[in-house]
Parts: C-alpha cells; sequence; structure tokens
C-alpha cells in the first residue's frame, strides 16, 4: 500500500517504547501489615521485583498499541491506486515529442507510455470504441473510433518519437472534435508534461492524464547560428545551451567542421539558465557545422551526458559563398553606400530613381534576374521588381502602403521574441529620429512596430 507522508510510519516506533514502559513498571502487590516494624521488610522486596518481567494480559496496554499504529498510519496519509473506468468512447492522446526519448525510465518515456496506454484499455467497457492521436510535431490520428483492439495495439506500437517541442494544442484541439463527434467520450493524455506551450483548449468531455517521467536531468543546445565575418575570410558560430535542470551542470561544448573536431569548449550552467558560446575563427571552407554537447571528462564518441540525448547535438549547413549583386536606387546617400559596401560578398550597384526601370534588373538576353536584392530610398516604384525589396522612407503611397505622415522620435513596440528575422538582433540600443507612418497592404506581416 502506498502512503503520501512514509515518514510519518517513524511514528511506530513508539510501538516498543510503550511496551518498555509495561516491562519497567514497578508492580506491588496489596499485603496487609500487622506491625510498622515489617514495612522495612515489604522495602526490601521491591529491590527483589525484577523490572523486566513477562508481559500480562492487559486491555489498557492492547488500546495503547492499537491508538499509536493508527495515529502513525493516518499521519502517513495510505491511498489505494485504482484505475477510473472509462468510457464507452474514448480518444487516447499520446505525446511523442523530443522529452520523450528521455531515459529517466527504462527503456524511455514513451515506451513506458505506450506500454501504460495499452494497460489502460482493460478498463475500456466491452465493445468501446478508441481512437488515437500521435501528438508529435503535427497531431495526427493513427486510429479513428475503432472497436478492434489489437489494431488499436498496433496502433499505439507505431507512434515512434519526433523531434518536435512538446506541445498539445493541436492534439487536445483534434481530441475535443473527435469527442464531440462521439458524444459521451472521454479523453486519455499520456504524457511527461515536458510543455513548451500548456494546452489551454476548452474540451466538453471529461480529461484525465498519465504522466510518465519526473525528472528533468537535461541540457539542450537551443540555437545554433553561423555568420561571416566582414572580411569573408573565417566565420563566427554562435551556440546557446540551456540547463533545465535546477541543480548546476557542466559540460563540453565540441564544434567540428565537415567532420573534423575544430575546437572544445566547458560551459558552466546555472540551474534553469542558459549561457551563450561564441566561436571566432572558423575556417571559411566549412561547408557542414556540427556542435555537440558532452561530459566535461568525456571524450568524442561517447554516450550521452543526460537523459535525453536527441538535443546534444546540432548541425548547420553553410551555403558556399557567392557573389551577390545589390542594386541601390537613391539620388545619393553617401552613408548607406558606404554601409552597403562594407558587406562581405556583396557587389554593389547604383541607379537614379528617374532611370529605374524594368530593364534595370532584367538581362535582356535571357530574361534572368540580374540583382538579389534591390535597395529603394526616398522613392518606391510603381511596379515593383519579382525580387526582395528594402524600402527605406519612402515618401508617398505605394504598393507597399499607404503613407499617412512622419513620426519624430518613435519608439519601437514590443518585438515578438519567435521572429526569425530577428532572431539575435538586439534593438535596445536603437534611436530613430524620423520615421513614416505606414498603412500597410492585407498581404504584409509587420515585423517591429511603432508607436
Amino acid at each position: 500500500m502506498p502512503f503520501i507522508a512514509p515518514l510519518a510510519l517513524a511514528g511506530l516506533a513508539f510501538v516498543p517504547l510503550v511496551l518498555a514502559f509495561y516491562l519497567l513498571k514497578l508492580r506491588r502487590d496489596e499485603r496487609p501489615v500487622s506491625s510498622t516494624l515489617l514495612w522495612q521488610r515489604l522495602v526490601a522486596d521491591v529491590e527483589a521485583n525484577a523490572p523486566w518481567q513477562r508481559l500480562r494480559r492487559s486491555l489498557l496496554l492492547l488500546l495503547q498499541l492499537l491508538l499509536v499504529v493508527v495515529l502513525a498510519l493516518l499521519a502517513a496519509r495510505p491511498f489505494l491506486e485504482r484505475p477510473a473506468t472509462l468510457a464507452r468512447d474514448l480518444v487516447l492522446v499520446i505525446d511523442a515529442s523530443a522529452s520523450m526519448g528521455a531515459t529517466d525510465v527504462a527503456p524511455d518515456r514513451l515506451t513506458v507510455a505506450k506500454a501504460k496506454a495499452i494497460d489502460a484499455l482493460r478498463d475500456l467497457p466491452a465493445g468501446g470504441h478508441v481512437s488515437v492521436i500521435a501528438a508529435g510535431r503535427t497531431a495526427r490520428v493513427v486510429a479513428n473510433g475503432t472497436d478492434d483492439l489489437a489494431r488499436v495495439r498496433a496502433a499505439i506500437g507505431s507512434i515512434m518519437v519526433e523531434p518536435a517541442a512538446g506541445d498539445l494544442v493541436d492534439a487536445m484541439s483534434l481530441a475535443g472534435a473527435l469527442a464531440a463527434r462521439a458524444g459521451d467520450a472521454q479523453v486519455l493524455v499520456v504524457t511527461d508534461a515536458a510543455l513548451s506551450n500548456p494546452p489551454a483548449v476548452r474540451i466538453d468531455a471529461p480529461v484525465n492524464a498519465i504522466v510518465v517521467g519526473r525528472e528533468r536531468r537535461n541540457q539542450a543546445i537551443v540555437a545554433l547560428a553561423v555568420r561571416t565575418a566582414p572580411s569573408a575570410v573565417s566565420r563566427s558560430v554562435f551556440v546557446s545551451v540551456a540547463n533545465l535542470d535546477i541543480e548546476k551542470a557542466e559540460r563540453r561544448l565540441q564544434l567540428y567542421g565537415d567532420g573534423r573536431l575544430l575546437e572544445a569548449r566547458d560551459v558552466y550552467l546555472d540551474p534553469l539558465a542558459r549561457s551563450d558560446v561564441s566561436i571566432d575563427d572558423v575556417p571559411s571552407d566549412v561547408q557542414v557545422v556540427e556542435v555537440r554537447l558532452v561530459s566535461a571528462d568525456e571524450d568524442a564518441g561517447g554516450g550521452p551526458p543526460d537523459e535525453l540525448a536527441v538535443d546534444d547535438r546540432a548541425w548547420a549547413i553553410v551555403p558556399p559563398d557567392r557573389l551577390r549583386k545589390v542594386l541601390l536606387v537613391s539620388d545619393g546617400d553617401p552613408y548607406l553606400q558606404a554601409a552597403l559596401t562594407y558587406l562581405p560578398n556583396t557587389e554593389l550597384y547604383g541607379v537614379k530613381p528617374a532611370e529605374f526601370g524594368r530593364s534595370t534588373y532584367i538581362d535582356k538576353r535571357d530574361g534572368s534576374l540580374l540583382f538579389d536584392l534591390v535597395i529603394v530610398e526616398g522613392a518606391v516604384p510603381a511596379d515593383l521588381p519579382p525580387v526582395p525589396v528594402l524600402a527605406i522612407a519612402p515618401p508617398a503611397s505605394s504598393p507597399l502602403g499607404e503613407v499617412a505622415g512622419t513620426l519624430v522620435n518613435p519608439g519601437i513596440a514590443a518585438v515578438d521574441p519567435a521572429e526569425p528575422v530577428l532572431r539575435y538582433v538586439d534593438l535596445s540600443t536603437t534611436h530613430i529620429a524620423e520615421a513614416r507612418k505606414l498603412t500597410l497592404p492585407d498581404w504584409a506581416r509587420p515585423i517591429i512596430r511603432g508607436p
């Protein structure tokens, strides 16, 4: 029988204490004495009365012992584990995110989760129907409203761990739809509760959960970026490592380039914190960058340093450097021209706004595009070229939006931290003296919002 507070069972130590009190209790027999001269002899009998004697039957002793045992058991709060009876229609959601590959339970969390899900089917009423949803990168139905339990078990066994963050929102929405279709249904979720987004989904059906895995001993590579230096001679690698454990950790970060070990650094991680590592002078001819997270005393090729190995390695494929052509449409801005000139692997061309036209960016011979990027300053053409366009301070309405005025010293609103365009960009020291107030068309998506 399990207990909620098993340490309270230490109170049973009072049982031998109560017994000792009874064994050591001095027992006197009532005897009439005819003379006070005989009292000394009765006192001498006390010494002959041995303290350790055989226990006699005593109702009071039994009641005291029973009271000690009952109080200790009540303080330990025993309980019984009894699976709840399942509804006739069951929607089973099994978490298949990357964290389910953790090995804190043998052999891993997903295997244990599938075993518990199959074991829970024993409480399904006769003729019950089961739907199974695998919650990985996306939610998918692997069994839909079937009463064939052999097929359900096979569907559960086919679920594999997917390299995706824990997110049950889509799975729970799909489970709610299946439960609503079935009518009187029940949703059973088997997960490790390592969720990036708690599923705030309303489901008009009973929802129960089976949790597998409790430990969080895991360190992960959460970000990897490769940037070419302005000199185009070398590259810099940025790595962010997160400690998901509540204890400090020490790991070794290994950097490989095209399969060769280039550098190794020891990383010291505080509990529930991140550490950023920047490695410079990576050869520019490296095409595949790999980062591995191993134990601080572990050589390359060893086993995983924690209980989740899938997030201990990361790769970045670096495209070969090629010369990118940029066209600047401007009346002449020496500061902007100087800034664009310092971009690596960039060849800058310029044209006046009055001279800009289709023939400027289209090759007359084969109709191909001549430029990878067109930058327009102060004027936006009516017909935008079919290449990426960077418009700086558009003065009037254009296909990019309607200009509704000028903003002086505008602030920058909150930026979405998940925006990939602004990843690793620090805007905290950015100050804007003047900007155009722009109303964007429906197809546009703002990245940095103003006031």
